[in-house]
Parts: structure tokens; C-alpha cells; sequence
């Protein structure tokens, strides 16, 4: 652990945020990961992905979508098809109101890359459901019909090797995946009431 003499002295404090029960609680914000950091989660949970056929859900792609779409951690799983518009000529998630945390309609774009591997992962799904004589999907089926946990998150990210917090508290958790996208489109110029 490093010593104080170790911290900068710009270091800002921890901080104040009230809590349950008018309790003020003190902690670091949330620390953004890094392109290395994101890349390694992954594919963490991609390997063990291979390595046990138990795994289900697609959770590289779970995770992905936090990083490459700025999803909150449970966003990805409240997804319907009907919210993916992978045709369009610009790609897209039709974020409705009753999916998002502040209750405004938003189309926010996907990578390229993003597109790619859902539109593998439904055509999955939809062979399963085929194999298993189940009916096509819809429009209101999810997209991620299982929802990996945050204790997940937490064992791919203790297997890629990447730290619970740095040496200022900041702890790594999937939120850190949206402050990893909004600061990729911030350093990109994109202006930052357009990310929040």
C-alpha cells in the first residue's frame, strides 16, 4: 500500500455524500477504467467463457456493452430487441423512457464492433430457440436473457489482475465502465452535457 508521502498533494478529498436516513457518508467517486482495464475484463470473462461450458448469457458481450455503450450495469439486461436498431443506417439503442434511471427517451449509437457481435449473439439465441422448437423471438424478448451479477464483475476483474480501488479509494466496479466511455467521448471532443 503506498504511504502518504506517496499522494500527491492535489489529491482531492473523498467525497461527502448523504446517505440512507440523513447519514453523510464520506468515499472516493468511482474510478474510470482504462483501455487496458477494459479490454482485459473482457476478455477475462470471454476465456472463462470457453473454458466453462457452463456459462451462459454471453457475459463478454454483457460487459462489453457497459464499456462500449456506456450502459449502467443493469441497463443491459432491461434491453428488448425492439430497443436495438442494428439496421438502421446509423446503429443505435432507442433508450425509452421507462429503461432509463432518469426517466428521458435517448438513441445513442453503437461502434461498428458493438453491432457486429449482437447481431451474432441474437442470431445465437435465435438458433437455440430453434434447436429447442421454441417459437421466433420478438420484439419484447431481451436481448440478455441472463443477467450476469456484480459478483461477477468483481471475480472477472480480480482474475484480469486489476485492483478493487486504488491507492485514493477509488473502487473499480462496473460503473467504472461508464466513466471509461464518457471519458473516451470527452477526449474525443465530444462535449460533456452531450455524455451525461
Amino acid at each position: 500500500a503506498p504511504s502518504l508521502a506517496t499522494v500527491p498533494p492535489s489529491t482531492p478529498a473523498p467525497q461527502r455524500k448523504q446517505g440512507a436516513y440523513g447519514k453523510v457518508t464520506t468515499h472516493a467517486a468511482p474510478l474510470a477504467a482504462t483501455l487496458e482495464e477494459a479490454r482485459a475484463i473482457i476478455c477475462q470473462a470471454w476465456v472463462r467463457d470457453q473454458a466453462d461450458r457452463r456459462n451462459t448469457g454471453n457475459r463478454p458481450l454483457y460487459w462489453l456493452m457497459l464499456f462500449g455503450a456506456g450502459c449502467r450495469v443493469n441497463e443491459p439486461a432491461e434491453l428488448r430487441r425492439k430497443h436495438l436498431r442494428l439496421a438502421h443506417a446509423v446503429p443505435h439503442v432507442a433508450w425509452t423512457s421507462e429503461l432509463q434511471k432518469n426517466h428521458k427517451a435517448r438513441f445513442v449509437a453503437i461502434a461498428p464492433e458493438l453491432v457486429v457481435h449482437l447481431r451474432a449473439h441474437l442470431a445465437a439465441i435465435d438458433r437455440e430457440r430453434a434447436a429447442a422448437s421454441l417459437a421466433p423471438a420478438g420484439d419484447e424478448d431481451p436481448v440478455f436473457p441472463i443477467r450476469p451479477s456484480k459478483g461477477t464483475f468483481r471475480a472477472d476483474r480480480d482474475r484480469a489482475g486489476i485492483p478493487a480501488a486504488d491507492y485514493r479509494g477509488r473502487e473499480f466496479s462496473p460503473h467504472s465502465a461508464r466513466k471509461f466511455f464518457s471519458t473516451c467521448l470527452t477526449g474525443v471532443g465530444v462535449p460533456e452535457k452531450m455524455v451525461d
